[in-house]
C-alpha cells in the first residue's frame, strides 16, 4: 500500500501561498500584526544585526590578508600560488562587502514595526505574476517563518 496523495506542483503551490500572503497584505489589521510578528522575530530568534559584527571581523582579517599578498608581490613575490590567493581573497572580500550591506538593510528593515510594514505594502499591490517580483518577495528573510504563521491563523 503505497503514498495515496496526489503529486501536487511547485507551480500551484507556490500560486496559493502567494494569494494567501497576498489576502494578509491587504488587510491592514493582520499586516499590522505580521509586521510586529516580523520585527520581533527578527530581534529576538535572529539576534538582530549580531552576524554583523562577525561579518566586519571577517572583511578586516581578509583585508589584512590581501594586503600582506600586496607587500609579497611588491617584494618580487609572484607565482601561480600568489595570484590565486589574492583572487580568492579579492572574491572573498567582495562577498562580505555585500553581505554587510545585505545585513545592514535587513537591520534596517526589521528595526520596528512601522518600517517592516511599509516595505510589506509594497508587494500589496505588486505583480506578483512577474518572476523577478515573485521571487524577491518569496526571498525575503522572514516568508517561510510567515507561512508557519499564516498556517496557524
Amino acid at each position: 500500500m503505497g503514498c495515496r496523495k496526489r503529486n501536487i506542483r511547485k507551480d500551484d503551490i507556490e500560486a496559493e501561498v502567494l494569494q494567501t500572503l497576498r489576502d494578509f497584505l491587504t488587510h491592514p489589521e493582520l499586516l499590522a500584526d505580521i509586521a510586529a510578528w516580523a520585527a520581533d522575530y527578527y530581534k529576538n530568534e535572529l539576534g538582530g544585526s549580531s552576524c554583523i559584527g562577525s561579518l566586519r571581523t571577517e572583511l578586516k582579517e581578509t583585508e589584512t590578508a590581501l594586503s600582506n599578498i600586496l607587500k609579497a608581490i611588491e617584494a618580487g613575490i609572484f607565482n601561480d600560488m600568489t595570484q590565486n590567493r589574492m583572487l580568492e581573497l579579492q572574491s572573498r572580500q567582495e562577498t562580505l562587502a555585500q553581505s554587510i550591506l545585505i545585513e545592514e538593510a535587513n537591520a534596517e528593515l526589521f528595526e520596528d514595526e512601522g518600517t517592516f510594514e511599509e516595505y510589506l505594502c509594497r508587494y500589496a499591490n505588486a505583480n506578483l505574476c512577474d518572476e523577478e517580483t515573485r521571487t524577491r518577495f518569496l526571498s525575503i528573510s522572514l516568508t517561510e517563518s510567515m507561512y508557519s504563521m499564516i498556517e496557524s491563523s
